[in-house]
């Protein structure tokens, strides 16, 4: 039998594992009928709408102003070909996901005396049509929603989030994820209905808002929940958590640039014990992890970042406890974001791998001690601490004889800076790492990564003894940035014990 000659299940079982230009191929006029007709389902399933990309199709560089108009309304027309005859063609029935990105107005300045750097003619024009067509298009859409009948998966991006909206989406009855993101949902905005299929749901909006109201109906078949929500948030939030049975997963976008050490929603926050008894994922601020994790089978912590000062203060160890060690299971996985060099060596590693001994995975992101401007390294003590608290000697502290354990059970390490650091005095990088892949204390060990955030190292075990390594990123020597370092036996200054000229440009290079 020839390949032609394949069954159209088949043919459409192909088309779903290829890519989008091997989808386009099998759709094209070269294939047999049958052919085209089991791959085209597949090439309607994934539906994307981008209104920047009007960007990329409008040349305004030698075109005469008054042809701006005839080119924008040429792509307005084929935009609104796409959103009147696709939704009446049969292949709508075989549309699962639709991702629709819109386009919000910038905020205006908050202070509007303040000079801001003129725009070109061009990049005004840009503008002024970006949000003519996406004013157009939005409402084809929101229109046509309803029609898609077999729609999974909607994801709505820089919209107004308005009544019609919400009507037409209350329409699709086979929703399994909503994502809304990015989005303004005025405040008398009609709710969301309950969904039977519906199991995961993202809100963020526009304007650091939580309009809680528009997602109360549809939390009680989520398993994840993604939101957007500030300090001043607790009562939606906690409103919305008491409805959620069977959620999983947890995730806050934090709206605080920065949280106090140690501060919690008031006394009279309180979450039900009842709310979200199955949640064993929570990625969000220490804000809320206490009264999240305490009396639920959290075993996943995922930290977008540290109370200012927190890991600083001699309460940092009974900090740590108070917010994730009170779940009901043993914590798995534990991720920190930005410790600094010393909390992380004196406080902060022995205090998780005491209170988390079935620990599989830790991810910390280390603020290493670096060099800047205000650094002396004449000075002893400065030196010491630059020495102690570098990123590499905090490898190379974990490789060695340590005054605690590391779990056993640990099989993923991660430890990135959040910046490039400079060179150390005496550890290089690969002596560092190999000695912290063959330490006995991380004796399981399955997954290393180290480096920076932007560049980075992972190094997997493929048996005893045997490592593979993937370098992610480039551009910085992972050694360190050069710069010169003063040992005890160098004077560089002058008679009055200042830097000359050519010395303080030599620390700079």
């Amino acid at each position: 039998m020839g390949w032609d000659q394949l069954a159209a299940e088949l043919w459409t079982k192909i088309a779903g594992d290829c890519d989008k230009d091997g989808v386009r191929a099998l759709c094209s006029p070269e294939m047999p009928q049958h052919i085209r007709d089991s791959a085209r389902p597949v090439q309607f399933r994934d539906l994307k709408f981008r209104a920047y990309n009007i960007w990329d199709d409008l040349d305004l560089s030698n075109v005469d102003s008054n042809q701006y108009p005839s080119s924008l309304i040429e792509m307005q027309e084929r935009s609104r070909q796409r959103f009147t005859e696709l939704p009446l063609s049969p292949m709508v029935r075989h549309v699962r996901h639709w991702q629709y990105i819109g386009h919000l107005p910038p905020e205006q300045p908050m202070n509007p005396d303040v000079d801001s750097e003129p725009e070109s003619v061009q990049e005004n024009m840009k503008k002024t049509f970006l949000r003519t067509y996406a004013d157009a298009m939005w409402p084809l859409f929101r229109a046509s929603l309803p029609r898609y009948v077999g729609l999974t998966e909607l994801e709505l991006t820089n919209v107004v989030i308005n009544d019609a909206t919400v009507t037409s989406v209350n329409t699709l009855g086979n929703l399994r994820t909503l994502k809304i993101i990015n989005c303004i949902v005025p405040r008398l905005t009609v709710f969301l209905r309950p969904f039977d299929h519906l199991t995961e749901y993202i809100q963020q909006e526009e304007h650091t808002t939580f309009r809680v109201e528009l997602m109360m109906a549809v939390c009680s078949t989520l398993t994840s929940l993604t939101i957007g929500a500030g300090k001043y948030h607790w009562r939606e939030l906690y409103s919305a958590l008491e409805q959620c049975q069977v959620l999983q997963e947890l995730v806050i976008e934090f709206f605080e640039v920065e949280e106090v050490a140690f501060e919690r929603p008031p006394p009279e926050a309180h979450l039900a014990i009842t709310a979200c008894p199955r949640l064993n994922d929570y990625t969000g601020p220490a804000y809320y992890a206490a009264d999240i994790i305490t009396g639920r089978p959290v075993h996943t912590i995922r930290l977008i970042q540290l109370p200012d000062g927190a890991e600083e203060d001699p309460e940092c160890i009974e900090w740590i406890r108070e917010h994730f060690t009170k779940g009901t299971v043993p914590v798995l996985v534990f991720d920190g974001s930005r410790w600094p060099a010393y909390a992380c060596a004196e406080e902060a590693f022995p205090t998780i791998f005491h209170e988390f001994p079935d620990l599989s995975s830790l991810r910390i992101v280390i603020e290493a001690f670096v060099l800047t401007d205000e650094v002396n390294l004449r000075d002893e003590d400065e030196r010491e601490r630059y020495k102690r608290w570098h990123y590499l000697n905090i490898l190379h502290i974990l490789s060695g004889p340590l005054p605690y354990e590391i779990p056993p059970t640990l099989e993923t390490l991660e430890l990135v800076t959040d910046v490039n650091y400079n060179e150390h005095p005496t550890h290089n990088f690969d002596e560092v790492v190999a000695a912290l892949r063959n330490s006995a204390n991380f004796a399981n060990l399955q997954t290393l990564v180290v480096g920076t955030n932007d560049c980075f190292q992972t190094w997997t075990r493929l048996e005893p003894g045997v490592w593979n390594v993937v370098q992610e990123g480039d551009g910085f020597d992972f050694d360190g940035e050069g710069r010169e370092y003063y040992s005890d036996s160098e004077d560089t200054s002058d008679d009055q014990g200042n830097i000359t000229e050519e010395e303080e440009a030599s620390i700079d290079t």
